[in-house]
C-alpha cells in the first residue's frame, strides 16, 4: 500500500483541485481501508481472510454506508466513499509477491494489480509528500486569513 501520508496528500490534493471546500470526511476515507484492516492483520496475521473483504469496494461501500447512516448525513457517506475509492485506486498500482487486491469480491476471486511499484517505493517519496502536504496546508491557511480579513473601503 502507499503509506498513509501518500493517501492523505493525494486525497487533499484531489479534493482541493475538484471542490473548493475541504471535507475531513474525504481525508478520513482516504485512509479508512488501512485503518480498519491493518491493525488486525498485524496483531493477528491469521485474520487476513476476515479483514480482506473490508479492503474491497463492496466492503468499503458497506462500511462507508454504516458510518454515513450513523452520522445521519449523505455527504458523510459520499465523502468517505470518495476517499476510500481514491485509496483503492492508488493501491492498484502496487506489485505484490503473493496475492493482490480483490476488486470484484464477492463476485470474483480474481486479483487485480497494475504492478507499477513495490509497496516500499512510496516510502522513498515520503519526504516529498510531507513537504507537499505542509506547503498545501500553509497555502490553505494563508488563503483563509485573506478571505477572513475585513475590507477597508
Amino acid at each position: 500500500m502507499p503509506d498513509l501520508v501518500t493517501h492523505v496528500v493525494a486525497g487533499y490534493g484531489l479534493q482541493r483541485a475538484v471542490w473548493p471546500r475541504l471535507s475531513p470526511w474525504f481525508l478520513a476515507g482516504a485512509v479508512l481501508p488501512d485503518v480498519i484492516t491493518r491493525p488486525f492483520t498485524i496483531l493477528w496475521p491469521g485474520s487476513y481472510w476476515w479483514t480482506m473483504p473490508l479492503h474491497t469496494p463492496v466492503g468499503l461501500l458497506l462500511v462507508c454506508a454504516a458510518i454515513g447512516f450513523l452520522r445521519g448525513r449523505r455527504s458523510v457517506f459520499l465523502n468517505l466513499g470518495g476517499g476510500a475509492l481514491l485509496h483503492s485506486f492508488l493501491d492498484l498500482f502496487q506489485a505484490h509477491l503473493a496475492g493482490s487486491y480483490y476488486l470484484f469480491f464477492p463476485f470474483s476471486w480474481r486479483s487485480v494489480e497494475v504492478d507499477l511499484m513495490w509497496p516500499e517505493t512510496s516510502l522513498y517519496l515520503l519526504p516529498l509528500w510531507v513537504v507537499l502536504g505542509i506547503w498545501l496546508g500553509i497555502r490553505e491557511l494563508r488563503g483563509r486569513r485573506v478571505v477572513a480579513e475585513p475590507r477597508t473601503d
